[in-house]
């Protein structure tokens, strides 16, 4: 039986310290780009496979210690230069982008910002200083708008797309798991006494959220009214509801629509109940809450358990990592009591 290729082989076959081919088979940056290709397809062609009892060990010493600083990872900033900020506004993707270099710390990586377009990077650009600066690990950011196509020299990175505003390339993605928790939200609400949901839904937020959202809607309430719109507006929403009656309103900007219909007369939560998909955003009003720092914790994981497989360029099957949210309650006039709905309120920690 021949034995186990290990580190030293690929070592001496390359003539190089075995310190050397570990650092190049962890893409350290501490090595030169072609000095850690060269090792790296060396040691392929070996067949060198790595030891999981050894994988085991090292886990649990890195687990036991201060992480020590391995190098930079890439965050893709594709918005518009006027909605880009500097991760430390109040704003959804601060806090996601705040969550991310968190996570990443704890690995050893800093995260860096790398915006796209009218004041940034081209993407051959792009490619070039990312390459040149040693990252070979990428976070694509969410994107603006409905979905979008982007263009990278993707075989020499490895990349970990949030989200699924990225249509194409298919990378491997760390996402909510929008389908469940429209359910968790429907369930909420009828537990609450509502029988004729609504939904408001964006045009470009349904296709971000590749119809998701939607389709768990619609499959368990067919029929259930819905409106469409592209931004949202006070006479739109008054007149869908007063046309349609739905006794709770689901739905992502939930503090807009209380505003409008109060403003209309319509009695909130009185006549109507109007929960959020997005509570975690809107502190009061019940919903269910996405935690960013599961979703930051599980993308960084995957990222950088890609760059030590060295596994790089787009999947041949792409995977899926969904994060479940929580249920959690309201507050003051807008509480739902989790004990009477059956469900965990994420604020108990439950």
């Amino acid at each position: 039986m021949n034995s186990r290729v290990s580190q030293k082989d690929v070592a001496r076959a390359a003539k190089v310290h075995p310190t050397t081919v570990s650092l190049a088979l962890r893409n350290s940056s501490r090595l030169p780009v072609a000095t850690r290709e060269h090792i790296q397809a060396l040691a392929r062609k070996l067949g060198y496979q790595p030891d999981p009892a050894l994988d085991a060990l090292n886990a649990y010493r890195l687990a036991s210690r201060k992480p020590i600083q391995q190098g930079t990872l890439a965050w893709i900033d594709g918005r518009e230069p006027q909605h880009r900020t500097d991760g430390k506004g109040p704003s959804a993707y601060d806090q996601q982008f705040r969550a991310m270099a968190a996570a990443a710390a704890s690995r050893g990586y800093k995260l860096d910002s790398f915006p796209l377009g009218e004041g940034g990077y081209t993407w051959t650009r792009l490619s070039s200083v990312l390459r040149e600066r040693g990252i070979r690990g990428v976070l694509v950011g969410p994107l603006p708008g409905g979905r979008a196509r982007l263009r990278l020299r993707w075989e020499w990175f490895s990349c970990v797309a949030i989200g699924l505003s990225l249509a194409r390339p298919e990378l491997h993605r760390v996402t909510h798991d929008l389908f469940y928790n429209m359910r968790l939200l429907l369930r909420g609400v009828r537990h609450a006494g509502c029988r004729r949901p609504g939904l408001i839904m964006l045009h470009h937020e349904n296709l971000r959220t590749d119809t998701l959202r939607h389709a768990a809607f619609v499959s368990a309430h067919p029929g259930a009214p819905v409106l469409w719109c592209d931004q949202l507006e006070s006479a739109a929403i008054v007149d869908w509801y007063r046309e349609q009656r739905p006794d709770a309103i689901l739905v992502q900007n939930a503090p807009y629509v209380v505003r409008r219909l109060r403003e209309a007369g319509v009695s909130v939560p009185g006549e109507v109940l109007v929960a959020s998909c997005c509570a975690h955003e809107h502190p009061g009003l019940a919903g269910v809450t996405e935690s960013p720092a599961m979703l930051a914790t599980a993308a960084i994981n995957e990222l950088v358990g890609m760059i030590h497989a060295s596994e790089t360029g787009l999947p041949d099957t792409p995977l899926r990592v969904q994060v479940p949210g929580k249920w959690t309650d309201g507050e003051g006039e807008f509480a739902l009591r989790a004990d009477a709905l059956g469900l965990r309120a994420a604020k108990s920690g439950a």
